[in-house]
């Protein structure tokens, strides 16, 4: 068909994920008018994105990287055996016709746990300009 003019809506998700090194990682894309594929880039260090897949019905893995095509408009990237080289933010397109990406999914790869924030108990705030105390659990 002809090239549609009106960019893609594009969410991805999750937009943070917490990995151990050697776990894969599982990234979502989800871009509206039914697109065939996905193409997946990593922002280097220098801030230029690099294309490291695409995933589509016919999608063949290359090395650690594989994908698919979950549902309608839904792609999925999988990243084997994470490396702490492999952190960083990670984004799809539909196609390399149009500027439209995603929001990003920042990989983090570390031995330590995803922080948690909990509210100290009993908080007795009653103003929304109140103060109150939370605990970071790392």
């Amino acid at each position: 068909g002809a090239a549609s003019a009106e960019e893609p809506r594009i969410q991805q998700s999750p937009a943070e994920l917490w990995l151990h090194p050697g776990a894969t990682a599982e990234l979502s894309c989800n871009i509206s008018g039914n697109p065939d594929r996905a193409n997946w880039y990593r922002e280097k260090l220098d801030g230029s994105l690099e294309w490291i897949y695409w995933s589509a019905k016919a999608s063949k893995p290359k090395e650690r990287y594989s994908g698919t095509v979950r549902a309608q408009g839904i792609f999925s990237l999988s990243i084997s055996n994470v490396q702490r080289e492999d952190s960083g933010y990670y984004y799809c397109t539909s196609s390399v016709l149009h500027s439209q990406f995603g929001n990003g999914t920042r990989l983090l790869v570390t031995d330590a746990s995803e922080p948690k924030l909990s509210i100290l108990v009993p908080v007795d705030a009653e103003e929304p300009s109140d103060f109150v105390p939370l605990l970071c659990h790392l």
